[in-house]
């Protein structure tokens, strides 16, 4: 608690850090910081083998932050934070997005390790689950991290050792917490793919007859249920996501620009028409809206924090949503965005050889979205050196 900034004449914001500090701290998952490897150490071998193993050659590597997880907490840990944050990799079939440093395991070489598993197995990726139920679909999980595991070591079985390391040094970190029976359930068969030779309960070796047979249409989530902590070693399957066509205001503002910061935030265009209207009548609470969802494209008009309030604002939101309003913010954060390609500001150019360019998502011509630079060519007076070799002759 050293690095905390006491401040006398405010007891509530001292009392506050103090808190924060020491609940925070209460049966949280260990990090090993020693041992961390961030992606940009091992990133540029990760290319070259998720395309030599058959993933697209479209595809492309992000990094990315770490992201809240809404499995269930402790008592203890649920005192100081309401969901956890974890690093977790996850796979849409257009970016394969890693965390952006990895301190899970004690030795740093397992951490890289983790990175190329992570890569080889997102090459044999299938189509990720829809399905509305949560229990449901976290069976649907299962079943498509074992086709995976199943299909990366069939095309690259010299990844078995490896992988075998990895779900073992996973499984004398990852905690048995008291849940209840349908979490605990999961729970079990999570531990049974990963390796460990503990015996299934009944119920766990029906769940286990299901997923080995495809049908999961018995089950169902009980009231209450939450999804299962996630496991560093699976890649999270999730659909593409496509965002709102709109634009986002780019007008220069009053305030002062803050410096940029490394972490990645997950961002998508939102569809943000009632703000411009002028006719509001809100009948209910804001401070409530945030429980509920991080956009909500309501009849209201932008409220100014300063920019501190803004970064925390920025920090604390799993995904930033872009939207369209005609008064230019006061505040100014330089963020480092993880959009959608049909996402980023595209703009025509001037010049005088453009050309349209052709966007494959959206079928149609950009025009004017590509330019032809030429400059003239002065005659040399040397004599090429072609001329004069032999072996050309």
């Amino acid at each position: 608690m050293s690095g905390i900034d006491f401040e006398p004449w405010e007891p509530e914001e001292t009392i506050g850090k103090l808190w924060h500090a020491y609940a925070s701290r209460l049966d949280a998952p260990s990090v090993h910081d020693g041992a961390r490897v961030g992606l940009s150490e091992v990133g540029g071998r990760l290319a070259v083998l998720f395309r030599g193993l058959g993933g697209s050659p479209a595809v492309e590597i992000r990094p990315v932050a770490p992201e809240r997880s809404r499995h269930r907490l402790s008592l203890r840990r649920r005192l100081g934070t309401e969901a956890e944050v974890t690093p977790r990799a996850s796979f849409d079939g257009e970016a394969l997005r890693l965390p952006e440093s990895l301190a899970v395991f004690p030795a740093p070489a397992a951490n890289a390790a983790l990175y190329v598993w992570l890569t080889a197995a997102a090459a044999h990726a299938g189509a990720p689950g829809d399905d509305e139920d949560a229990l449901r679909a976290d069976l649907g999980a299962l079943i498509a991290a074992r086709a995976m595991i199943r299909a990366t070591l069939a095309d690259a079985p010299g990844f078995a050792a490896l992988h075998a390391d990895l779900c073992a040094a996973h499984l004398t970190l990852r905690r048995v917490p008291q849940l209840p029976e349908a979490e605990r359930t999961v729970e079990a068969l999570i531990r049974h793919l990963l390796g460990d030779p503990a015996p299934l309960g009944p119920k766990a070796r029906r769940m286990l007859q299901a997923i080995d047979a495809g049908d999961l249409s018995r089950w169902r989530a009980p009231r209450g249920y939450r999804p299962f902590r996630p496991v560093p070693l699976w890649p999270d399957l999730r659909p593409l996501v496509h965002s709102a066509a709109t634009a986002v205001e780019t007008r220069a503002t009053d305030g002062t620009p803050e410096q940029g910061e490394g972490r990645t935030h997950r961002a998508r265009r939102r569809k943000a028409d009632q703000i411009e209207r002028s006719d509001s009548f809100i009948l209910h609470k804001f401070e409530a809206i945030l429980s509920w969802a991080e956009f909500i494209n309501l009849n209201r008009r932008v409220e100014e924090d300063d920019n501190d309030d803004a970064r925390k604002a920025a920090d604390d939101m799993d995904e930033i949503g872009l939207g369209q309003i005609s008064k230019a913010p006061a505040t100014r954060l330089k963020l480092h965005l993880d959009l959608a390609p049909e996402d980023v500001d595209r703009e025509a150019l001037s010049g005088t050889a453009t050309y349209p360019e052709w966007d494959a998502r959206a079928g149609a011509y950009l025009p004017a979205h590509a330019r032809v630079l030429t400059s003239p060519v002065e005659p040399g007076t040397e004599e090429p050196a072609f001329r004069s070799d032999p072996r050309a002759a």
